[in-house]
């Protein structure tokens, strides 16, 4: 260990300078301006990188106290802190990992919980920032939490949308590396196309985007294997055809749009063209690929 790594060491294997780091780090600086900061995430990532986790038993325990304040800056924190913590973790022994995934999956669990408007952004770009770039079979840890039931219904609507976000936004860094990740949030999205509640389904046409982003037909190259857009768009057709067959237009119904009451078959058609309209509106400026024929079988219903 070279003399200024020993400085280093030496710092933040004190009870009381990590105390007093912790405290100025989750001070609110700018009320409603303060994002996820990079240089506080890179700050945290070199410390685990090259001490490995020598400094873990000091930071658990305010990790643990963090998590569980639903207050904006103190959020942002721990999200900076988790963010470099696994990323700092990259190199470390499978069984230092495995103790890490230990301790991480109950405060991740927390924090979902706990997430605010104010908090969700930094959530996103903590989970985000951690999958980047790297294996996902060395964050399975991860994305299984993620994947644990999304649309839970606990803590409300505005919950589950920030956790499918915060899906979306692991997922969207591994890209092709996922498929089978991918295979998994869709069959358990398709039942769900429907939702009550208009954010709710308008995050799930959003997370749609990227589960068939890499659908994509190269020439003299083997297929891939995520989900199928044409397979898809033929599951959806059969589902829409009250509304394809009806003679009527297609109108908002009056009641209100989050009420939740008896759902006839052809509102439940205008729920689920919703939030394909939404699928199709944001996969046009982010597809690797113009629309495929079977989705242009949907046109009819969009004049309709």
């Amino acid at each position: 260990m070279t003399e200024a790594e020993q400085i280093i060491f030496d710092h933040f294997s004190d009870p009381k300078f990590v105390e007093q780091l912790i405290t100025f780090l989750s001070l609110e600086d700018r009320k409603g301006k303060d994002k996820f900061n990079p240089r506080r995430f890179c700050l945290f990532k070199g410390l685990f990188r090259n001490f490995d986790d020598a400094f873990l038993p000091i930071l658990k325990p305010h990790l643990e106290r963090l998590v569980a304040d639903s207050h904006e800056s103190t959020q942002r924190c721990v999200a900076e802190i988790i963010a470099g913590l696994i990323r700092g973790s990259k190199h470390w022994t499978f069984e230092k990992v495995e103790k890490l995934w230990e301790l991480l999956c109950p405060l991740l669990r927390t924090a979902l919980c706990n997430i605010t408007v104010e908090t969700y952004n930094d959530w996103g770009t903590c989970i985000a920032t951690s999958c980047e770039s790297r294996d996902p079979r060395k964050l399975h840890w991860l994305f299984e939490l993620l994947l644990e039931s999304p649309l839970s219904g606990e803590g409300g609507s505005f919950v589950d949308a920030c956790r499918l976000y915060v899906l979306q936004g692991g997922l969207a860094q591994q890209e092709w590396r996922v498929p089978e990740l991918l295979h998994r949030l869709l069959k358990y999205l398709e039942p769900k196309l429907t939702q009550v509640y208009k954010n709710v389904r308008e995050r799930i046409g959003s997370v749609l985007t990227y589960i068939f982003m890499i659908d994509v037909s190269l020439p003299n190259t083997a297929p891939t294997t995520s989900p199928c857009i044409p397979e898809f768009t033929a599951r959806l057709l059969e589902r829409l055809k009250p509304l394809m067959d009806a003679e009527e237009e297609i109108q908002n119904h009056v009641m209100e749009e989050n009420g939740v009451g008896e759902e006839d078959e052809r509102t439940q058609g205008i729920k689920l063209l919703k939030t394909i309209l939404k699928w199709l509106m944001a996969s046009a400026g982010r597809s690797f690929s113009a629309a495929v024929t079977e989705q242009l079988q949907l046109l009819p219903l969009l004049f309709k």
